[in-house]
């Protein structure tokens, strides 16, 4: 297991990716159901400022950058809990999925399920339960995006011959199984 040190190391790249990809959701579905892409931003802006800021839709510093702040904030302590405890290198990329769908889906848990009042994300004061479950999903994304860049080097090297040049399927096949697809007989068992 990787040290608490290595573990907030890696979730400053993918936090911020879970917060940049989450955001721009929470701001399209703002756009979309609200008619302002600023509204759920300003949601999280409620644990400084109080409820009244997080029902606001104009765009402000005082609540909008607050509010992002602290979704950013927030998105890298999840991603931190994530590398130390649930990231793996060198899984499959099905697993590494697994792995963050269920990390999204314990924040969304304690957001909604557990914290009451002010502690909430604030962002269910503008948007439906779905925008809401795409923003996690765009969270779960962003962190799995972290993973991705070092698979596909791995995959790149994993077997280099094979992608240099174009194999025949004469090469791929044992000599005596291609021998008995071309000369029709076949061994019945």
């Amino acid at each position: 297991m990787i040290s608490w040190k290595q573990a907030f190391s890696r979730a400053l790249w993918s936090g911020s990716w879970a917060s940049m990809l989450s955001a721009a959701a929470l701001a399209l579905c703002g756009k979309i159901e609200r008619n302002s892409a600023a509204a759920p931003l300003n949601g999280p802006s409620q644990w400084l400022w109080g409820e009244a800021a997080a029902r606001r839709r104009r765009l402000s510093v005082r609540e909008t950058l607050a509010g992002y702040l602290v979704h950013h904030a927030v998105s890298i302590g999840w991603a931190t809990l994530h590398e130390k405890y649930a990231a793996r290198r060198g899984r499959s990329l099905g697993r590494d999925a697994l792995a963050v769908a269920i990390t999204a889906g314990t924040a969304c848990f304690m957001d909604y399920a557990v914290a009451r009042g002010r502690l909430r994300p604030g962002f269910e004061k503008h948007l439906s339960k779905r925008s809401i479950a795409l923003a996690y999903g765009a969270f779960a994304l962003g962190l799995l995006l972290r993973e991705m860049p070092r698979k596909a080097s791995a995959d790149a090297w994993s077997a280099p011959s094979a992608r240099r040049r174009a194999i025949s399927p004469s090469e791929r096949m044992p000599t005596s199984r291609l021998s008995r697809l071309t000369t029709g007989s076949r061994r019945t068992c």
